[in-house]
This record gives structure tokens, sequence and C-alpha cells, in this order.
């Protein structure tokens, strides 16, 4: 069954994290607050931290850590899940701090992040069970070009709704509880673990979000 106590570590993790980020906002607020706020998808009062994402990151990788002494089993992959994201989280975290990241250099962060995915889980193929389609990604070339692009167009469909508190990361989470609830009905604990922290990192996020 899926790992409950990870869940509960990662989301006191980002929690605890988050709320530091909050209280101590004058200590970084010149560089992380957003100031703009008459944008279309701005709907907070004052000058706001953007760097929420840095407490989930931060909490996932505490949550692996404690896999070490719970679940090696999943220490590997929550590893290669952190890693192949870090392009994505790096990109992000430079443009919330500096506000001066184009629009490509994140295009081009999301494919290199679905690029580091196929190469850390070994994916050579892709199957939708729809005819035809199927046959084209048994090409490992045709179906990396495919998951390249899949990654960096959810990563930046998820960055279009953001903005709205609480939206993104609900999102999320309905997503990543789908996928847990399949996992689990299917046999796989590992994948429904992983769902499951990453759950937990975000809810910790939305409570201070909302």
């Amino acid at each position: 069954s899926p790992n409950m106590s990870l869940l509960f570590i990662a989301f006191f993790s980002s929690l605890f994290l988050i709320l530091g980020i909050i209280r101590y906002k004058h200590l970084h607020e010149q560089f992380s607050g957003d100031h703009d706020l008459s944008g279309p998808q701005k709907f907070h009062t004052n000058n706001t931290p953007r760097i929420g994402g840095l407490g989930i990151y931060l909490a996932l990788w505490i949550a692996t850590a404690a896999a070490f002494f719970k679940e090696t089993h999943l220490v590997q992959l929550i590893l290669f899940v952190l890693l192949s994201a870090l392009p994505v989280f790096a990109a992000g975290l430079v443009e919330d701090l500096t506000k001066k990241v184009g629009v490509k250099i994140r295009l081009f962060a999301g494919l290199l992040s679905g690029i580091l995915l196929l190469y850390f889980f070994q994916i050579t193929s892709i199957r939708l069970d729809v005819w035809g389609l199927d046959a084209l990604f048994m090409n490992i070339w045709v179906a990396g070009v495919f998951l390249a692009i899949a990654c960096s167009g959810l990563s930046n469909a998820y960055n279009i709704i953001d903005g709205f508190n609480g939206l993104a990361s609900m999102v999320g989470n309905i997503s990543l509880l789908a996928i847990g609830y399949v996992a689990f009905k299917a046999g796989d604990p590992t994948i429904a673990s992983i769902s499951l922290i990453l759950v937990g990192a975000i809810a910790g996020f939305f409570i201070w979000n909302y």
C-alpha cells in the first residue's frame, strides 16, 4: 500500500518552509516579491512572494531524505523525478527572482526536463492504444520528441493558469490523486506513493497560497 507517512512529511515540510518564506518576506521581498498588482492574473492586493515553488521543491528533497530510512526503493525514483524537473524549476525560480527569463528559455527548459525524464527512466516507446500512433511511437526518436514536447507543454499549461489563488496547485493535486488512484487499483504502490508525496508537498503550499 502507498506510504502515507511520507505524504505527511512532505506536507509539513512544505507548510513550514513556506510559512518561513512568508514570515521573513521582509528579508527577500525586494528580490522575490510580486510588485505588479495590475496584471490579468493578479488577485493579491499587496506585495507577495513569488517563490512558493521553492518550498515545494525543498519539501520533496526532505521527503526523499526521509525515504532513505523508510522506503529505500522509492528514493531513486523520486530523485529521478526531482532531477528531471530541475531545468523547469530552475528557469521558474530565476524568472520569479529576476522577471527576465523569456518564453523561449522556459520552453527549452521544459524540453530539457522531458529529455532527462526519458533518460533517467529509460523510456524508449509510448503506448496510447490508438491505432497507427502506437506503431509510430515505438520509434524511440518519435517517442522522445513527443514526450519532451508534452512535458514542456504541460509545465507551460500550469503556468498559464497560475496566478488565481490555489488554482494551479489544486489542479495539480487533482491530477496526482487521479494518477495515484489508478496506480493503486493497478497494483503499483510505488507510483501511488510518489503521487501522494507530491500531493503532500503541494498541499502544504496550497494552504498558504489560498
